[in-house]
């Protein structure tokens, strides 16, 4: 599948330090580039895919819910999505937790049957515009059910050099 390559550029702590992100679309690979100056000093390998998201902190089954592009860090272990950071969790509800937030959520890959939410939940599942074709794909369906989707824009941000700079702190902090 061919994609189009985004470019994200962020102040780094206001220090006119940069970085320089290449953010992959239709699920390419993806370089994260932090600059100083004109010296890269970091390169990682991120993967996208689409996956369900479901907010469980405060709800039942019917917490807000999402169906994106999701960035998949090297590891496995760090997932990216709508300016959150993620990672793998045991939690009474949830699979990941929000590293910066706490909150429990819900992270899987999306259903063939077009089953993502629980069968005992409820409510719209917000679905970004740019991943509903392939999302029918993987479904094998003809088109959307209005009642079961919200069809909207989800800004393709996601924080990978803030949570490393955050994890970097707090492992310093603890040594």
């Amino acid at each position: 599948m061919a994609g189009q390559l985004g470019f994200a550029i962020e102040p780094l702590q206001n220090r006119g330090l940069y970085s320089l992100s290449c953010l992959p679309m239709g699920g390419m690979l993806s370089r994260d580039l932090t600059v100083i100056g004109y010296h890269f000093i970091r390169e990682c390998v991120l993967f996208m895919e689409i996956k369900y998201i479901e907010l469980k902190t405060g709800y039942h089954d019917d917490g807000p819910a999402w169906i994106g592009h999701v960035m998949i860090s090297k590891s496995g272990r760090t997932l990216y999505f709508n300016n959150h950071a993620f990672q793998k969790h045991n939690g009474i509800s949830g699979n990941y937790h929000d590293i910066e937030s706490g909150e429990e959520y819900w992270i899987s890959g999306v259903k063939k049957d077009g089953s993502d939410r629980h069968r005992a939940g409820k409510g719209r599942i917000v679905i970004d515009r740019k991943v509903v074709e392939e999302y029918l794909k993987i479904t094998g369906k003809t088109g959307l059910d209005e009642k079961q989707f919200l069809v909207q824009e989800i800004a393709d941000v996601f924080p990978v050099e803030r949570i490393r700079v955050k994890m970097n702190k707090e492992m310093a902090d603890n040594t």
